[in-house]
């Protein structure tokens, strides 16, 4: 009966669409996690930056200091 394959059909649809569904989240929730991580990478690199310019910055100093 047509009805019947219709209806069959339209379950497989919803099936595929719940199962799609779950798979964007799982790679959404993949994707999260990734951007988290390379922000705190970034972060960690900015503060080195910033401990390096430090340490440039008396160096120079010392070095004007000697003249």
């Amino acid at each position: 009966m047509r009805i019947i394959e219709d209806i069959d059909d339209s379950y497989q649809m919803i099936e595929n669409t719940a199962y799609k569904a779950k798979e964007n989240k799982s790679i959404e929730d993949d994707l999260t996690t990734a951007i988290k991580a390379i922000s705190k990478t970034t972060h960690e690199l900015i503060e080195i930056i910033k401990s390096t310019e430090n340490i440039a910055s008396h160096k120079n100093l010392l070095a004007l200091n000697g003249y």
